[in-house]
């Protein structure tokens, strides 16, 4: 059973941070009912059933991305609840595909095994997030079709096959794709290796102290994190250890594009722009209070402190604490990509305006506002299955 990790675009956004996926693969669990009985349902009794299964892989990965990323785990998650938005993202990734080929016995799903599966993904270390299996999460979720034998979902297909679907839909079962080949996600490619988000191919991700980012270069590597990258401007970052970044305590010097970062609860905040630009670690002002661009933001959750590029310019540094734009309103004027355009759980659309997370079937111009990170004909859609 392949498996894919969703949050870090999360907002891995989430991507940035964690440089790859791994444990449940297209996991899209949900909707089943029972936990045994019925064609090709379950194997055993008790365990955990389907319809449990998001929440129950969203807390084993999210504990894992907690332990992985320390600090900067909360500056990724962008205030966002990392274990809700993950299994809203794993309910709506195919769950009635899922179902449906557990019914007609194309998929055995054993809830005995589960947790057997939830435990190896929880006791995962950090370096080897990118690796696909697990002897245990292959036993927990098993597939009846053979290579070249047809198939709607990758959960159809044997051990660590993946359905084919590029040209064709009911698709075939084949072998994960090899470098240099088109790729929808990570968990398309062979183990080792990730699908840019340069140019969807498969690619070996950026190592410690390569570039990495900008819109350019591929992405780091599991356990790394990608520092000083601004995709906007085309400029890559570098590939650094997370034990390598440093935790500043308050009145700290810092610089977000580096390796100096605050700890949990202070904001790294632009204090100078010349001769060069300053950083300081500071606590967060409250709500509308003078507060300066800082990462994370140098205010309370769901506010902002609206400095622009322009006002880095003219080095007008502060402003007030003010709520992030709803759904509807213009996205916030930001600096650095790092920064939040809207309120949690909504996005920035094609158009300069925030729009809640979609769900499947509704309306999209861009796959970053749907929950299942697909938009395809205007519409959310499923991951990994049939169109």
């Amino acid at each position: 059973m392949r498996t894919t990790i969703w949050a870090l675009g999360l907002a891995c956004a989430w991507a940035a941070a964690c440089g790859g996926n791994s444990e449940f693969d297209t996991p899209a669990p949900g909707g089943a009912g029972e936990s045994s009985g019925g064609s090709g349902a379950t194997s055993g009794s008790g365990g955990i059933a389907l319809d449990a299964l998001p929440d129950a892989y969203a807390k084993a990965y999210c504990d894992v991305v907690a332990r992985c990323f320390g600090a900067y785990y909360g500056i990724v998650t962008a205030y966002e609840d990392c274990e809700t938005i993950t299994a809203e993202r794993l309910r709506q990734s195919g769950l009635d595909a899922l179902s449906a080929a557990v019914d007609a016995g194309t998929v055995d799903y054993h809830a005995d095994k589960v947790q057997a599966c939830l435990d190896a993904t929880e006791a995962k270390a950090c370096s080897d997030l990118t690796e696909r299996g697990s002897d245990a999460c292959e036993a927990a979720i098993t597939g009846t079709r053979a290579a070249g034998e047809s198939c709607e979902l990758d959960e159809e297909c044997v051990g660590s096959l993946i359905c084919d679907v590029k040209d064709a839909c009911p698709g075939t079962c084949v072998e994960r794709y090899s470098a240099g080949l088109p790729c929808g996600s990570d968990d398309q490619c062979a183990d080792g290796l990730v699908c840019s988000q340069v140019n969807a191919h498969c690619v070996k991700p950026a190592e410690s102290g390569e570039a990495c980012g900008g819109g350019v270069e591929a992405q780091c590597d599991a356990g790394l994190l990608c520092q000083g990258d601004d995709k906007s401007k085309m400029m890559p970052g570098q590939c650094v250890t997370v034990d390598s970044v440093t935790l500043g305590n308050e009145g700290d010097a810092c610089d977000p594009s580096s390796i100096a970062l605050c700890a949990t609860g202070l904001s790294c905040v632009l204090t100078a722009v010349s001769p060069a630009l300053g950083w300081q670690c500071q606590k967060p002002g409250d709500a509308g209070a003078t507060c300066g661009l800082g990462l994370p933001e140098d205010c309370p959750v769901g506010q902002y402190c609206p400095v622009t590029t322009a006002d880095v310019v003219a080095m007008t540094l502060t402003a007030k604490c003010t709520p992030l734009p709803a759904a509807g309103e213009a996205c916030a004027a930001r600096p650095f990509d790092s920064l939040e355009d809207c309120v949690p759980y909504a996005r920035c659309d094609t158009d300069g305006k925030c729009v809640n997370l979609r769900n499947l079937g509704e309306s999209c111009d861009t796959d970053d506002v749907c929950y299942t990170d697909r938009c395809v004909g205007g519409a959310c859609e499923p991951v990994g299955a049939c169109d």
